[in-house]
């Protein structure tokens, strides 16, 4: 076997060929398989084109191969018997033991003309997974809006596997196009069988596109979803999360170091506001320079929320907006008010301080039915909102515990700054308050209710004010509800600010189980391309949990891409008797609980493509 290029349609194809003879004893040459645009650097043709020949053939080496031939061989391998259309020269049926030379050959055993012992499978792939994505992209008509769009064929097809790939194993374009594809079921159910080459730079020709007409696609999803789900939406949700990067990412001007959510404020980020909708489908999402604050992206995203209303034709009157407290400001509460939008806002905990008497009055409150919660409602005495006023004892336990902690902390921090005092390794006044002044703010959250002084003998002393502390501690639990809209009781307007756990539930999922992070990229539209093929991700890897749980099963998507990674795609050989050997490329019987999956989201295992080839493998093969 050797390689060569040949040219179409102004295009260089590298093909493999295979050289062998005829029945009539004249050379003649095959190809055993095109592999499109793809590069082989020349210093290693021989040696992947012997590796592939001694594979397919099931010929020892002589010598061994190089890490980088063996994996670029074992992958035109897998292309080979994918594509299930080269067959063996001259191959034979029967083959010597060669460990047992000299002995009498035993009868191979055959039932219905089939030997069973050289009966083999290969080119096993992970088909599960796969195939809820794909169901969920064709109910979703991805395809009708990315041609509507202008998207080719090949666009449609890349965009498809760069999605699914995020949603079965995230990963990089790089990893997409080395590894994912090699392992996954997605070129037999996807027809992939072109000379399109598979390359990094094709992914991120398609990203940029993507990227290009991300608000015709969201607003596509978002009706779709609807229709398809029968959805009635009256929340929106919104909250913010950030993506860091390893490196300086300096080509990007929406990375900046700032408060990072886990804690890598040595990092450049960017950050993503995403308005979600009460059933956790993503409604649009925007990003933000990583040091920009939170509320002051709300204002931008309070036109692309009153343009969602406009256009949801699902949308019961005026939407509902659902705020954590760090967006609560009171110019973004007045912003949302003259946009004609309803909200329910969790106000900051010092907020709270405010309403401490009202905390006080038990009488008022009352228990929400099955939860360790109690509520009462009032009027905002600053304004025309309601309040709800919420206390949770198991809340307040982790609160109290916290402040526990931070009180340990900073008490052993004041011993070793005294020990460094008393034993002269710190000496200059100047100094001593700045390190003072340093553990306030790294214990910010006990260090008011400490007095901290160095005395006259050189020594630090401190006390705690144990009155403020206690009073503080009082309102461990509570926190406070601001509403402007339709008057429900405390009871409802909590069970509608818990909602807002399904962004939460949303963003865990971009981190964990979508590969938001680590982004593998430095350029800005790049980036921002990662982050819109999560998001894309995440609204299939959501339709898929919704059409679950409505029919009971609440399983995580991590459970259910474990489970159905059994499910796979194999190629069969099948020798017989007669000197024929049969090749199947079909799809595994799905278990029992890959087929219950299947059932509750409608899909037929039953059609899906398979292939099927007979040809000889006597000493005299014909030329095929």
């Amino acid at each position: 076997m050797y390689f060569s290029y040949r040219t179409s349609r102004g295009r260089k194809i590298l093909q493999l060929l295979e050289s062998y003879r005829n029945a009539d004893g004249k050379p003649r040459n095959r190809v055993v398989v095109s592999l499109g645009q793809r590069e082989m650097p020349a210093e290693l043709k021989d040696e992947v084109a012997e590796l592939v020949e001694a594979e397919l053939y099931q010929r020892p080496l002589l010598f061994p191969a190089s890490d980088k031939a063996s994996t670029e061989a074992q992958r035109i391998v897998r292309e080979v018997y994918r594509r299930g259309k080269w067959v063996p020269v001259g191959s034979s049926i029967q083959k010597k033991d060669e460990d047992a030379e000299g002995m009498e050959e035993s009868t191979p055993e055959a039932i219905d003309g089939v030997l069973l012992d050289q009966v083999s499978t290969r080119q096993t792939t992970s088909l599960g997974p796969e195939l809820v994505g794909l169901h969920a992209w064709n109910e979703l008509n991805m395809d009708g809006i990315l041609d509507s769009l202008g998207f080719n064929p090949a666009q449609k097809e890349a965009a498809c596997v760069q999605v699914l790939g995020r949603l079965v194993a995230p990963g990089s374009e790089l990893a997409l196009a080395e590894r994912f594809l090699d392992g996954s079921s997605l070129p037999d159910l996807l027809g992939l069988k072109n000379n399109t080459p598979i390359t990094t730079d094709r992914y991120y020709r398609v990203s940029d596109k993507l990227l290009a007409n991300r608000d015709a696609i969201e607003t596509h999803t978002r009706r779709i979803v609807g229709q398809r789900l029968s959805l009635t939406r009256t929340y929106y949700l919104y909250d913010l999360t950030n993506t860091h990067f390893e490196g300086t990412c300096e080509a990007n001007p929406k990375a900046c170091r700032g408060k990072n959510k886990q804690k890598r404020n040595d990092c450049p980020q960017v950050s993503a506001g995403v308005c979600f909708d009460e059933y956790g489908f993503v409604l649009f999402h925007r990003l933000f320079p990583g040091n920009q604050n939170d509320a002051a992206s709300l204002p931008k995203m309070i036109k692309a929320m009153q343009k969602c209303a406009d256009e949801d034709g699902e949308l019961q009157g005026r939407p509902t907006v659902i705020l954590d407290g760090g967006l609560a400001s009171e110019a973004n509460l007045e912003a949302l008010r003259e946009a004609g939008l309803y909200y329910l806002v969790n106000r900051t905990r010092s907020y709270r301080s405010k309403l401490q008497e009202a905390f006080s009055q038990d009488d008022a409150f009352e228990s929400v039915p099955g939860r360790d919660v109690q509520v009462r409602k009032m009027k905002d005495p600053e304004g025309d909102d309601e309040l709800i006023l919420c206390r949770s004892m198991a809340r307040g336990e982790k609160e109290s515990a916290i402040r526990n902690r931070a009180d340990e902390r900073l008490t052993a921090d004041l011993e070793k700054l005294n020990a460094r005092v008393t034993s002269g390794r710190l000496k200059d006044t100047k100094k001593i308050n700045q390190a003072i002044g340093r553990l306030r703010e790294r214990h910010s959250r006990v260090g008011r209710y400490y007095e901290i002084k160095l005395n006259d003998a050189g020594e630090l002393t401190w006390k705690r004010n144990d009155a403020e502390a206690t009073q503080a501690g009082a309102l461990d639990g509570c926190y406070v509800l601001q509403a402007h809209g339709p008057s429900l009781s405390a009871v409802d307007f909590w069970h509608q600010y818990m909602v807002l756990t399904k962004a939460e539930n949303g963003f865990r999922a971009f981190k964990g189980h979508l590969g938001l992070r680590p982004n593998f990229h430095r350029l800005e539209h790049r980036v921002d391309g990662h982050i819109f093929i999560t998001v894309l991700a995440y609204q299939l890897m959501r339709f898929i949990l919704h059409r679950l749980e409505a029919a009971g099963d609440h399983r995580s998507w991590p459970v259910i891409r474990q489970i159905l990674q059994s499910h796979c795609y194999a190629t069969i050989e099948m020798p017989t008797v007669s000197g024929t050997t049969w090749r199947l490329r079909q799809p595994g019987k799905p278990e029992p609980l890959h087929r219950s999956i299947y059932q509750r989201l409608q899909i037929n295992w039953l059609d899906l493509p398979r292939e099927k080839i007979q040809f000889q493998t006597s000493e005299q093969h014909r030329n095929p």
